[in-house]
C-alpha cells in the first residue's frame, strides 16, 4: 500500500517539485499566487476579529482588533496557520520577527475570517515555511503547472529548466557584472563596501519591485557582497560626467 503524500512543503521542495529558483516560488507568495504557512507549537496568541469603526472611511477598509468580550480571545493556539508572507521581512540570516500583535497569522478554512497575533516576538526561519499539498495542487490546476516527477515524457525539459535556473558565467563575464554592480550600487545608492551590514540591498529589492519584476533579498546581498570583493575600500560619488556616460541627467540620482 502507497504512502500517503507529504502535507506540507518547504520552499526548497516546491522548488525541487517546479524544477524553479526558489526566488520564483517566493515571488508566488509575496503576488498572492500561493499561500505561505506555518505550523506553530503551542504559543499564546490574541484573536483579532473585524471590528466596528468611528472612521468616516469605514466602509473602505477592515479594521480587526481583540473583541474584550470573547472569551476565546486570548487563549494557546497551535498547528498549522496561514501566513502573510507579504508582511514578512527576513535578515541576511534568513530569520524574520513577527511582532508582538502583527496581523501575520489566520486560520486556513476559517469562516469568521480572523486574524491571529502573538503576546510577545516570535523569531521565525525562512526554512519554517511551508506550502501544503493542497495548495500546490490547487496552483497546478489553476496555472497548469506540472510536477516534475509527472514530466517522464520529457525529460529534455527538465534539464533545460535547471540549467536556466542556474546558468555558468565565464569568469571574464561575471568579473565584468560584477564591476558593474559595484559601480552603480557605490554611484546611484553611495553603498559603502566596507560596511559590513546595509540598507543598500533592500533598496534595490524595492526598486526592482517597482519595475514589475522579482529578486529575492538575499540574492542582491549575495551580488553585492561578491561585487564589494572586487572594490577599493573608499567612498566615490558619481559624478555629473559619470552620469552623463550612462545617458541619465545629473539630477536624476536625486528624484
Amino acid at each position: 500500500m502507497p504512502h500517503p503524500p507529504k502535507e506540507l512543503y518547504t520552499l526548497a521542495d516546491a522548488s525541487e517539485r517546479w524544477g524553479v529558483p526558489t526566488d520564483i516560488i517566493e515571488d508566488y507568495l509575496r503576488s498572492g499566487k500561493l499561500q505561505a504557512s506555518v505550523h506553530l507549537p503551542r504559543k499564546m496568541m490574541h484573536k483579532y476579529t473585524r471590528q466596528p469603526s468611528e472612521c468616516s472611511f469605514s466602509d473602505e477598509v477592515d479594521v480587526f482588533d481583540v473583541d474584550s468580550c470573547d472569551p476565546y480571545s486570548y487563549m494557546p493556539q497551535q498547528g498549522v496557520f496561514n501566513l502573510c508572507y507579504e508582511n514578512v521581512n527576513w535578515d541576511e540570516a534568513g530569520k524574520a520577527t513577527l511582532e508582538k500583535g502583527g496581523l501575520y497569522l489566520s486560520r486556513p478554512d476559517d469562516e469568521e475570517k480572523c486574524y491571529y497575533g502573538f503576546d510577545e516576538d516570535f523569531v521565525l526561519s525562512r526554512d519554517k515555511v511551508y506550502i501544503s499539498i493542497s495548495e500546490l495542487t490547487r496552483f497546478e490546476r489553476e496555472y497548469g503547472t506540472t510536477p516534475r516527477t509527472e514530466q517522464q515524457g520529457c525529460p529534455e525539459k527538465v534539464v533545460k529548466v535547471s540549467q536556466d535556473a542556474n546558468p555558468e558565467l565565464h569568469p571574464k563575464e561575471k568579473e565584468s557584472l560584477l564591476k558593474i554592480v559595484i559601480a552603480m550600487a557605490v554611484g546611484f545608492y553611495e553603498f559603502d563596501p566596507a560596511k559590513k551590514k546595509s540598507p543598500i540591498a533592500n533598496k534595490i529589492t524595492d526598486l526592482v519591485y517597482d519595475l514589475g519584476l522579482s529578486i529575492d533579498v538575499d540574492t542582491v546581498r549575495k551580488w553585492l557582497k561578491e561585487a564589494a570583493e572586487i572594490a577599493p575600500r573608499k567612498k566615490h560619488k558619481m559624478t555629473p560626467e559619470l552620469l552623463s556616460d550612462f545617458g541619465i541627467p545629473p539630477h536624476a540620482k536625486d528624484d
